[in-house]
C-alpha cells in the first residue's frame, strides 16, 4: 500500500472481519422478513458475491484518490474533488454527479431507516417486553418513540460529530465479527449460550484492550486488522466452550 499498510495479511483479515458488517441487526432484520428460506439462501449467496464487487471497488477507489490527488487530502473531502472534476465536464459531467448523489442518498437512507428499525424493535422486544406485559400496539408506539428520540439525537450530533464518528464506525464492524461463530451455529446441535455469551465477552474485552492500551500499534500485530485476533479468540472460545461436557456446561450457566 501507500504507506506500507495493505499488505496481504492486513487484506485477508480485513475480508474476514469485515464480515461482521453483514450480520448486524439492521441487517439481519431485512433477512428474517423473507418469505421462504429459498429467499434467504439467495440473499446470503447475493450479499457475498456483493461484498466481494464492493471492497474490490472500495480499494480501487482509494489507490485512484490517492494517486490522482495525493496523501495532503482528507479522505472524507475526495468525493468533494471529483464532482469539481465532474463540473469541467458540463452536460454530462452534471448527469453523472447527480447519479453518484442519488445513489448515496439513497444508500444513506435505506441504512437510517433499517438502523432506526432495529433499535426500535430490540428496546421493545429484547429489553422491555422479558419484564413488562407489553401489548402490541403499545409496542409499535413505543418503538416510534425511541426511533424518534434517536433520530433527533443523530441530528444534533450531525451537525458537529466528534472527531471519533470514523472510528466508531470502524469498531461497528469489528465488534461485529465476533458474533460470526454465533449466527454461523443457528442450527448446530452443539450450540450453548453460555458459550455464545462467554464468547462476546471475550471477543469485546479484547478489542477494548487492544484499543485503549493502543496494543495493535505493536510490529507484531500491526499488520492485520485491529478485529481479527478478537474474532479469533471468538470462535476458539465459543467452539471450545460448546464441546464442554453438557452438564458441567449447565451448572456453569446457573
Amino acid at each position: 500500500g501507500a504507506k506500507d499498510h495493505f499488505y496481504w495479511p492486513m487484506i485477508i483479515s480485513m475480508v474476514v472481519v469485515t464480515a461482521g458488517i453483514f450480520i448486524q441487526p439492521h441487517l439481519l432484520t431485512r433477512a428474517i422478513m423473507a418469505e421462504k428460506e429459498s429467499h434467504i439462501k439467495h440473499m446470503i449467496f447475493g450479499t457475498i458475491g456483493a461484498r466481494l464487487i464492493i471492497l474490490g471497488l472500495a480499494f480501487f477507489f482509494g489507490v485512484f484518490a490517492y494517486q490522482t490527488y495525493g496523501t495532503d487530502l482528507k479522505p472524507n473531502l475526495v468525493m468533494g474533488e471529483i464532482f469539481k472534476d465532474l463540473g469541467v465536464l458540463g452536460p454530462i459531467g452534471l448527469v453523472l454527479s447527480v447519479l453518484m448523489l442519488m445513489g448515496a442518498l439513497g444508500a444513506a437512507m435505506s441504512t437510517a431507516d433499517s438502523l432506526l428499525i432495529s433499535i426500535g424493535q430490540i428496546t421493545t422486544r429484547d429489553m422491555l417486553r422479558p419484564f413488562f406485559k407489553i401489548t402490541q400496539h403499545k409496542q409499535v408506539i413505543i418503538s416510534k418513540g425511541i426511533m424518534f428520540l434517536i433520530l433527533l439525537a443523530a441530528f444534533f450530533i450531525g451537525r458537529k460529530p466528534p472527531h471519533y464518528m470514523t472510528d466508531l464506525a470502524v469498531y461497528s464492524g469489528a465488534i461485529s465479527a465476533i458474533l460470526i461463530p454465533i449466527f454461523l451455529s443457528f442450527t448446530w446441535e452443539k450450540r450453548s449460550k453460555f458459550a455464545a455469551l462467554a464468547s462476546i465477552i471475550i471477543g469485546a474485552a479484547a478489542l477494548a484492550v487492544l484499543t485503549i492500551l493502543k496494543l495493535h500499534s505493536d510490529i507484531a500485530i500491526k499488520s492485520v486488522h485491529i478485529g481479527f485476533l478478537p474474532t479469533l479468540l471468538a470462535f476458539f472460545s465459543y467452539y471450545a466452550l460448546c464441546y464442554l461436557p453438557r452438564k458441567k456446561t449447565a451448572e456453569i450457566s446457573a
